[in-house]
């Protein structure tokens, strides 16, 4: 459980279901399972999709380390397999994909209150995403959330670097040491400094924060450390129908974070709104018949029978809607490549009726959103979603290893 400055949080890791092998009837039932998850929930929820390219660098040291040892073919077929994991992180196109789920609490209340909350939650989560193509859920450990916020502010390290890795030995003691001697004369006391010795002592959050941090407004974009830049965009516009991968190219782009917000709305407020909505549409659609304008009257009539259509749907229990928040933090090198990864990123979502917006003037608040802490500081940029489009979004349906070109085939040797 994490203590953040609105209350609590609690972080999971899930698995994935590799969707596009799966049969028509399968994919009916992930999506439907799904759907079921989504319908019972009363509280919001984020899915946190972390990207990276992979980094091979010490597996290829590993296996030429091991061809030193071996003679004939089998040397011959380390060498090979060390050339081919070489040439595969050469090519920057395959990549590592991780989804948590954030499962939030916020407001007044005992710890042992909102553990229990959080415990009820997470049971309802879990036992959701398990209809879903037998898919897990886990906490995270504290050493795990470590490391995940430490991959967060420090893209300019090694792709999914480990902070047991980074973090030397007494890291984090209350003194540097060195070799005893013995002092054969005791020195004078002299004043010395008062500094605190607390001041002195490293801590967790001296390893996970980055090396800097500057917000570029002219720029838009942010500096994380040396090299790295990041640029946030948030969805603005989708297709009228969506299906689940409709938001592939956003995952594949290669180092992004992507953020999901989910908030439930409230059926009798959706109702509501909808009744003056379709009282308005009815209106302007008579004003029109009796002015013989018919530009705009097919338009009209379809709202009309959409708006009807969503309303008794809710009213009969057979369909929610959704306020729903997609953000996207891009990183890459300082220079033009940003700048081409973000339009690379934004023509290929435009071919598919979906466009983004870079956050102007926003990127820090949007770039503190995309972490996996649900605190979204854009909750006023939101689309209506209904069940259906919420289901969509499907974030858990590619398997973990990815590459642009398409699915790997092949027998995991761990599973």
């Amino acid at each position: 459980m994490l203590k953040v400055a609105a209350g609590y949080r609690l972080v999971l890791e899930t698995g994935t279901v590799n969707f596009t092998l799966l049969s028509e009837r399968e994919q009916e039932a992930v999506e439907e399972a799904f759907g079921r998850l989504l319908f019972s929930l009363t509280f919001d929820l984020q899915f946190f999709i972390q990207t990276r390219l992979l980094d091979l660098s010490i597996e290829v040291e590993r296996v030429r380390a091991a061809a030193a040892g071996l003679t004939g073919p089998l040397q011959q077929y380390a060498g090979s397999l060390a050339g081919y994991l070489k040439d595969m992180m050469a090519c920057r196109s395959v990549m590592v994909r991780r989804t948590f789920i954030v499962i939030p609490w916020d407001g007044p209340g005992a710890v042992h209150e909102v553990r229990a909350e959080l415990e009820r939650r997470f049971a309802l989560v879990a036992d959701g995403l398990a209809r879903c193509g037998n898919l897990t859920a886990r906490r995270l450990s504290t050493e795990e959330l470590v490391e995940l916020i430490y991959n967060l502010g420090n893209k300019h390290r090694a792709s999914m670097a480990r902070v047991a890795d980074a973090a030397p030995e007494g890291f984090m003691s209350l003194c540097v040491t060195g070799p005893s001697r013995p002092v054969e004369e005791p020195p004078v006391m002299q004043d010395g400094c008062t500094l605190p010795l607390a001041g002195g002592v490293r801590n967790l959050a001296d390893l996970v924060a980055p090396d800097g941090f500057q917000v570029c407004p002219q720029e838009d974009f942010i500096r994380i450390g040396g090299r790295r830049v990041v640029r946030t965009f948030f969805l603005v516009m989708t297709p009228g129908r969506v299906s689940v991968g409709w938001l592939d190219p956003l995952y594949n782009c290669g180092d992004v974070d992507v953020a999901i917000y989910l908030r439930p709305a409230k059926d009798a407020h959706v109702i509501n709104q909808l009744s003056r909505k379709i009282t308005v549409l009815e209106s302007q659609r008579l004003l029109d018949l009796k002015r013989g304008d018919h530009h705009n009257l097919s338009r009209l009539e379809r709202a009309v029978k959409d708006a009807w259509q969503l309303r008794d749907a809710i009213q009969m229990g057979g369909n929610r809607v959704f306020f729903v928040t997609v953000l996207a933090a891009l990183a890459a090198e300082v220079g033009p490549a940003l700048d081409r990864k973000c339009r690379l990123l934004e023509e290929t979502l435009g071919g598919r009726a979906v466009h983004v917006r870079s956050a102007f003037l926003q990127q820090e608040h949007a770039y503190r959103s995309v972490a996996p802490l649900c605190c979204n500081s854009l909750s006023s940029i939101y689309r209506n979603f209904d069940l259906g489009a919420a289901t969509a979004l499907f974030p858990l349906a590619r398997a973990d290893l990815a590459h642009a070109g398409g699915v790997f085939v092949g027998t995991n040797l761990y599973t």
